[in-house]
């Protein structure tokens, strides 16, 4: 799904990028139990619009709880972002080895591990933003530039969860269009029209 997000008309045109965002949702146990003996996978085939760069990502997690846990806690879940993966959803087997899998090296970009104290323990919202994590938008962007890339999920234990959104931002400097002013602008702009206006009063 693409939605394009443009400025509305105020105060003249200013010269501002064009942002596209492009989200992805899914669940890759169709809204059922992941299983800490396993790994999964989400494959894309996507290739960045010409002239767009990306300036941001996210990965965002709904509802992600733990039902059944090691017995030494904490549980952990990684996340990681591959720079290839089978188009779509892949399961693979790695026998609880508690640590990522695919492992982290080269191609793999571990975006982050989530802990969980306990049974039952629940992110109703786990969001990684890709901005924020040193490298990570580097590496999508080598990623994409290959035309295939994915993400990785591995539980150490075993989870549920409601769906995943994947959304990558761009933006296109050439485009041009107008923005809104924000409130100390349109604060400012109000103030000079009303002293424009007891100025004309006066006279």
């Amino acid at each position: 799904m693409k939605r394009i997000i443009l400025g509305a008309v105020l105060a003249g045109a200013v010269n501002l990028a064009q942002a596209d965002t492009y989200t992805y949702t899914f669940s890759p146990t169709g809204l059922g139990t992941m299983d800490g003996l396993d790994y999964y996978t989400y494959g894309f085939s996507w290739d960045l619009p010409a002239g767009q760069t990306i300036t941001d990502a996210t990965l965002t997690y709904s509802n992600l709880k733990l039902t059944t846990a090691d017995a030494n806690p904490p549980s952990l879940f990684y996340s990681t972002l591959l720079n290839t993966a089978p188009k779509g959803l892949y399961t693979g087997y790695d026998g609880d080895n508690n640590a990522p899998n695919p492992t982290p090296g080269a191609g793999v970009f571990l975006l982050g591990t989530a802990t969980f104290p306990r049974v039952g323990y629940e992110y109703s919202t786990l969001t990684y933003n890709f901005a924020d994590i040193t490298g990570a938008l580097a590496a999508l962007d080598a990623d994409v530039a290959d035309g295939v890339f994915g993400l990785g999920f591995d539980p150490d234990c075993y989870y549920t969860d409601s769906s995943i959104t994947f959304t990558i931002t761009t933006t296109d400097s050439s485009q041009t269009h107008t923005s809104v002013p924000d409130a100390a602008s349109t604060s400012m702009l109000l103030g000079m029209a009303l002293v424009g206006l007891g100025m004309f009063r006066r006279k």
